[in-house]
C-alpha cells in the first residue's frame, strides 16, 4: 500500500510515469521484506529504509519533473524547496499523514510481533506440557492397574471369576510409634503425650514423619501383617487422585512404589525406576521421574527390604536407599520390612520414624469380613438386597466363629490369615484352627476347585500339583530371597517331577496352566514366574522338606531370618513328624545356644508332635555342655508333660548350679517340690534366706544380695548398700496380668504386640508410674507386711557388678550368647534366655533385654528425669556395662522399658 501511494504521488506531480523510480523503489522494498521474512529485525528496518528512500525522492530532490530532463535546462526553470512546498501544501500534507500513517504502522507491527512471540511461547509449554501430560498419564494408569485387586486377584466358582478390588475391602492398618523424638526441654512433656502415638492408623503417621521433620518412615511387620498390602493402598491412593481425602496428605504427590528384591544397586535411583516401568513399554523418560522427585512432587515407596539378598546386601541397600533419599530430599520415603529383616547391623542411616504394625482388632476382623463377603457376593451375582444380606449373613457367622474361639482368633488377626480363612470359609463352610492346616486347604482349593467349578477337568489334579510345586518351592527358597525365577528355569526344574507324576504331559503346559488357574503360581510379565505370596512358598518348602526328612537343611540354616517360617512350618506338619530328628541334630550342634535358644523354644511350642525323648537325653547327658543341658530344659519347660517334669526333678540336685536353679524354678512352678525346702539354705553373714519366694507372683524368686561399700561408676561417689532381696527377674507379662486383672490398670503399650507380649517375657512399655503402681499393689497384697518397691540406682547397680565387674557377668565383652542387645534378635526374649550372661549370685539378664526403671530422680535437685539401667534389645553394647546409665521421663512408655522390684522385710 505504501508503495503504491508513493508511486501515485510521483505520478501526480510529474504528469507522466517514472518507471525507473517506481522499479527501484519496488526493489529495494521486495528485497529488505524478504530478509524480514527471515528475521523480524530486518523486517522493521526494511520498512524504515522504505520510507527513507520515499523522504529523499519526494522531499530532499527540489522536482520531479526534471528526472530524465536535459542538463542544459537554466536556473530559473528549477524551483527552490520553500516554494515547491508553498506552492504544493495539498501534496506534502498527504506526505506528511502517509509517514504518521507508516510510522504507527511500525508501532502496531512491532506490537504484534511481540504479542504473537508471547502466544507461541505459551503454544510450545502447552504442547510440552501436553506431551508430559500424556507421559503421567500412562505411568498413573500402570499404577493402578498394578495395584487395584487384591493380592488374590478373586477366586473362581459358578463360571466367574470375581476380582476383589483392594479399593472396596481395605481396612485402614494401625502400628506403634517406635521411638518418637520429642522435646527433651524441661517441663515441655505432659503425661499421656506418648501414649497419643500408641495404636494411630499409619496413615497418620506419614503425615507425622512430616511434621516431626524425619528422613522418611520405616514400617516393621510380621509374615501377612499387610505391609505390601499397604503400600498398594498408597500407591493406588496417590494414582486416582484421592490421597487428600483417604490419607490426609497432598494429593498431587506423583507414587512411585519399588519392591527392593528388583532393585540393582549398581544402577542410580532414577534408572532402577525406569527399569521397572518401562518393562510394560511405558517409554517414560528419566527426566520424567527426576523433575518430580527433585521438586518434592513424589512420593517414593520402598516395599520389602527383608526380601533383599542377605544382611550383607541389605546393608548396602540402606545405604543405596539413602543415597537416594539425599539426593531427593524434597520428596516423601516410606520403607517396609518384616521384623527379621531389620536387625543387628541393618539400619537405615539417617533418622526414621519407626512404625510396628498392629494385628487387627476384632472389630477390624469383623469390618474386612463384611467388605469382603459383600464384593464377592455381589460380584458373583446382583448387586441387591438379597444378596447383600446374604453376605452379611455369611460374614457374620464366620465371625462369630472367630470371636469364640480363641485358636480362630489368633490366626485371623493376621490381615494374610484373615484372607485366607474367608477364601476356605467361603468354600468349604468351615476353618481349621491350625496355621499349616489352613495353607493345606487354601492351596487345595486355588489348585484344584476353580478348574471344577468350571466344569473343566484340571491337568493336574491337586495332590499331583502339589507334588510339583513342592520341589519347586524348595528350589526357590535354596537361595536365599529369591522368589521369581524365569520361565525357562522353571521348565528345566519341574520337568522330572511333571513327567513321575503324569508322564507324557509337556512341562510347559502344566507352567501355563498353573499359571493362568491355580493362583498359587502366577506370572509376572511375559517371562518372570513365582509364588502369589511368600507364605505359599515358604509352606510348600516346609512340605518339601518333610517330605524329604531333610532336618540337616533345617538345622544348617536355623534361625535365618529366610528359613524362620520354614522352619515352624515344618514342625507343624505330620506323617511323618520332624521333631525327634530335628530335635537331636540341632542339640548336637551349636547352633541353639545363646539368641537362638529363644527360637528354640518356639519351634517346640510349633511343633505338632511333641516328642521329649530326643530333649531328655540331652538333659541327662553330663558330657554335653551346660549351655546344651540348659537348651534341653528349655525345650521341656515349654512341653510340660508328665515325662519332661520327671525329666527336671531328677537334675534338682545337678552338680551344675544354673541347671539345678532353673530346674527348682520349674519344680516349684509346677507344684512338684514346696518352696519351704530352699528357704532353708540360710547366708551366714546375714542370717537371712538366701531365696525368698512371692506367693502371689506365682512363687517369682528374690535373691539375696549382701551389703558393702563401693563407688558409683559414673558418678564416682562412694556409697554404702545394705543387704536386699532382688527378683532373679524383670517382670513378666504373665505377672502383670495378674496385677491388671486384679486392680482394672491400664494395659501396657504394645500390650497387643505380638512380638513382645508372650507371657515369660519381660513386660515393656510400662512407665516410671506404672512400675510405682505394681509395687503399691503387691505390698498390700502381702499379708506378711512385706514391702516392694524399686531399686536405688546405687543398689541395681551394686547387685550388677559389686563395684568390681565390668559387666554383670564379669570382665569378657559382650557376645550374642551372654546377651540381647543392638537389635540383633529383634523383640525382647524370654526372662532367662541368656544363663552365661547370669551374675554370680545368679540374677538374670541384668545386661540386655529391657532397661529397667530405678527408684531415683537422675537429677535430685530438678526432679524431671528417672533413672534406668541395664541397657535393652535395641541399644548397643555400652548400655551392658554396669556403671552406665540413662534417664528419661517418669511418664514416657517404651517398648524396651521394664522393671524388677526389691523387697525389704516390714520389720
Amino acid at each position: 500500500c505504501l508503495l503504491m501511494v508513493l508511486y501515485f504521488i510521483i505520478l501526480n506531480h510529474s504528469g507522466q510515469t517514472n518507471l525507473n523510480a517506481f522499479q527501484m523503489i519496488w526493489e529495494v522494498c521486495m528485497k529488505s521484506d524478504s530478509r524480514g521474512k527471515k528475521k523480524k529485525r530486518s523486517h522493521l528496518l526494511s520498512l524504515i529504509l522504505c520510507y527513507f528512500i520515499f523522504l529523499v525522492l519526494v522531499v530532499f530532490i527540489p522536482s520531479f519533473a526534471d528526472v530524465g530532463a536535459d542538463s542544459s535546462s537554466t536556473d530559473s526553470s528549477r524551483q527552490t524547496i520553500g516554494q515547491w512546498v508553498h506552492n504544493n501544501e495539498g501534496l506534502v500534507g498527504i506526505v506528511l499523514g502517509a509517514i504518521v500513517a507508516g510510522l504507527i504502522g511500525l508501532f502496531v507491527n512491532w506490537r504484534l510481533l511481540h504479542i504473537k512471540n508471547r502466544v507461541d511461547e505459551k503454544q510450545e509449554k502447552k504442547k510440552k506440557k501436553k506431551i508430559l501430560k500424556t507421559e503421567e498419564d500412562r505411568y498413573l494408569d500402570f499404577v493402578i492397574t498394578e495395584n487395584e485387586k487384591l493380592a488374590f486377584h478373586g477366586f473362581e466358582t459358578k463360571k466367574v471369576r470375581v476380582p476383589v478390588l483392594l479399593w472396596d475391602v481395605y481396612v485402614p492398618l494401625r502400628a506403634n510409634v517406635a521411638g518418637l523424638r520429642l522435646e527433651h526441654q524441661e517441663g515441655t512433656r505432659q503425661p499421656g503425650d506418648e501414649d497419643k502415638l500408641r495404636n494411630i492408623h499409619i496413615e497418620e503417621a506419614v503425615k507425622l514423619a512430616g511434621d516431626k521433620n524425619y528422613d522418611g518412615l520405616l514400617i516393621l511387620g510380621d509374615p501377612g501383617a499387610g505391609k505390601t498390602t499397604l503400600m498398594k493402598y498408597f500407591a493406588l491412593s496417590f494414582a486416582k487422585k484421592e490421597a487428600a481425602k483417604r490419607l490426609k496428605l497432598p494429593g498431587d504427590l506423583l507414587p512411585i512404589l519399588i519392591p527392593l528384591r528388583n532393585v540393582d544397586m549398581k544402577k542410580s535411583f532414577v534408572k532402577n525406576i525406569c527399569r521397572q516401568v518401562n518393562g510394560y513399554n511405558l517409554n517414560l523418560s528419566e527426566d520424567f521421574f527426576r523433575d518430580r522427585l527433585e521438586n518434592g512432587r513424589a512420593i517414593v515407596l520402598l516395599d520389602g527390604l527383608d526380601e533383599v539378598a542377605d544382611e550383607l546386601a541389605r546393608k548396602e541397600m540402606c545405604k543405596w536407599i539413602d543415597r537416594a533419599r539425599i539426593g531427593f530430599s524434597h520428596s516423601r520415603f516410606i520403607i517396609t520390612s518384616r521384623f527379621s529383616g531389620y536387625r543387628g547391623d541393618v539400619r537405615l542411616p539417617g533418622t526414621y520414624l519407626e512404625l510396628h504394625m498392629m494385628d487387627f482388632s476384632l472389630d477390624e476382623v469383623q469390618q474386612f469380613l463384611h467388605s469382603w463377603y459383600a464384593a464377592v457376593e455381589t460380584g458373583l451375582n446382583e448387586d441387591n438386597n438379597y444378596w447383600r444380606t446374604r453376605a452379611q449373613n455369611a460374614a457374620e457367622e464366620l465371625y462369630n466363629r472367630i470371636a469364640g474361639y480363641k485358636a480362630y482368633e489368633a490366626l485371623a488377626i493376621n490381615p494374610l490369615m484373615l484372607q485366607l480363612i474367608a477364601l476356605v470359609h467361603y468354600d468349604y463352610k468351615t476353618v481349621p484352627d491350625r496355621r499349616v492346616e489352613l495353607y493345606q486347604k487354601c492351596i487345595d482349593l486355588l489348585l484344584q476347585k476353580w478348574d471344577e467349578a468350571k466344569g473343566l477337568k484340571a491337568l493336574l489334579t491337586a495332590k499331583e500339583a502339589r507334588q510339583v510345586l513342592q520341589p519347586l518351592a524348595l528350589w526357590l527358597h535354596s537361595e536365599e530371597n529369591r522368589r521369581q525365577a524365569t520361565c525357562a528355569e522353571i521348565v528345566e526344574q519341574i520337568k522330572p517331577h511333571v513327567q513321575r507324576v503324569k508322564p507324557g504331559v509337556e512341562a510347559e503346559k502344566v507352567l501355563t496352566s498353573m499359571r493362568d488357574r491355580s493362583g498359587v503360581f502366577v506370572g509376572f510379565g511375559t517371562e518372570i514366574y513365582g509364588f502369589q505370596h511368600h507364605s505359599f512358598q515358604e509352606y510348600l518348602t516346609a512340605e518339601e522338606i518333610r517330605n524329604k526328612n531333610a532336618v540337616g537343611t533345617l538345622v544348617e540354616h536355623f534361625d535365618e531370618s529366610w528359613w524362620r517360617e520354614p522352619t515352624l512350618l515344618a514342625l507343624g506338619l505330620d506323617n511323618p513328624s520332624l521333631f525327634a530328628p530335628f530335635m537331636q541334630t540341632l542339640l548336637n550342634s551349636d547352633k541353639s545356644n545363646g539368641a537362638a535358644a529363644d527360637f528354640m523354644v518356639r519351634c517346640v511350642h510349633e511343633a505338632l508332635v511333641k516328642d521329649e525323648a530326643p530333649l531328655v537325653d540331652v538333659l541327662h547327658n553330663k558330657e554335653k555342655s551346660w549351655q546344651t543341658r540348659y537348651n534341653a530344659l528349655l525345650g521341656l519347660e515349654e512341653i510340660g508333660s508328665e515325662i519332661a517334669q520327671k525329666a527336671v526333678v531328677a537334675i534338682l540336685n545337678d552338680e551344675q548350679p544354673r541347671l539345678a536353679e532353673k530346674a527348682f524354678e520349674l519344680a516349684v512352678a509346677w507344684r512338684l517340690i514346696k518352696v519351704e525346702e530352699r528357704i532353708k539354705d540360710i547366708d551366714p553373714q546375714t542370717g537371712l534366706p538366701r531365696r525368698f519366694f512371692s506367693k502371689i507372683e506365682q512363687q517369682a524368686e528374690y535373691i539375696l544380695i549382701p551389703g558393702g561399700e563401693y563407688v558409683m561408676g559414673e558418678l564416682k561417689k562412694k556409697v554404702k548398700v545394705e543387704p536386699f532381696y532382688l527378683a532373679k527377674f524383670t517382670v513378666t507379662n504373665q505377672l502383670y496380668g495378674i496385677f491388671m486383672k486384679e486392680t482394672k490398670h491400664r494395659e501396657p503399650a504394645y500390650w497387643k504386640d505380638k512380638r513382645f507380649n508372650g507371657d515369660d517375657q519381660p513386660v515393656v512399655g510400662v512407665s516410671w508410674d506404672d512400675a510405682k503402681a505394681y509395687c503399691d499393689w503387691l505390698s498390700q497384697e502381702n499379708k506378711k507386711g512385706d514391702k516392694f518397691r524399686l531399686p536405688f540406682e546405687a543398689e541395681w547397680e551394686w547387685a550388677a557388678g559389686r563395684g568390681a565387674r565390668k559387666y554383670p557377668w564379669g570382665d569378657d565383652e559382650p557376645t550374642p550368647q551372654l546377651a540381647n542387645y543392638d537389635g540383633k534378635i529383634g523383640n525382647t526374649t524370654p526372662v532367662g534366655s541368656y544363663p552365661a550372661g547370669a551374675t554370680p549370685d545368679g540374677l538374670m539378664d541384668m545386661a540386655g533385654n529391657v532397661w529397667e526403671w530405678c527408684e531415683d530422680w537422675y537429677d535430685a535437685k530438678k526432679k524431671v528425669d528417672r533413672v534406668l539401667r541395664g541397657g535393652s534389645w535395641y541399644f548397643n553394647e555400652s548400655g551392658l556395662l554396669c556403671s552406665y546409665r540413662v534417664r528419661n521421663n517418669p511418664y514416657y512408655r517404651n517398648y524396651n522399658f521394664g522393671f524388677r522390684l526389691v523387697r525389704f522385710p516390714s520389720h
